[in-house]
């Protein structure tokens, strides 16, 4: 019997934190997510999470940025997610809009290729 009250609380308690990151989505005007974008890499290129930025305490979320990897190197930013890290991966609550700054690493590849065509 008292372990029936527990499972109770606590689907009462994933009810009310769900209600909670639905409010969240609609107040921060995030992009929903209906799919999880693509995570997989073959022979070190592919699609890969880098970076963590404006943690909110409320949803235990964080700002990650979503890139096209080369060696498993960020090469070009594709979007950024506002993500949930879970056991088994990671939660997408929504879109976000890319910064300046996400931009860095594609720079740098230009500025390494142009750098190796000079030099031979």
């Amino acid at each position: 019997m008292k372990s029936l009250k527990i499972i109770k609380k606590s689907e009462q308690l994933k009810r009310q934190y769900e209600n909670h990151v639905d409010v969240y989505i609609r107040e921060n005007n995030l992009t929903r997510v209906t799919t999880s974008p693509s995570l997989t890499t073959l022979n070190s290129v592919g699609f890969g999470l880098r970076g963590e930025s404006d943690f909110d305490y409320s949803t235990i979320s964080y700002v990650t940025t979503h890139y096209f990897l080369v060696l498993f190197l960020p090469v070009i930013p594709t979007t950024r997610y506002r993500v949930i890290r879970t056991e088994r991966g990671y939660r997408f609550l929504g879109k976000v809009h890319l910064k300046p700054t996400d931009w860095i690493p594609l720079l740098i590849w230009i500025i390494v290729i142009l750098m190796f065509d000079i030099i031979s």
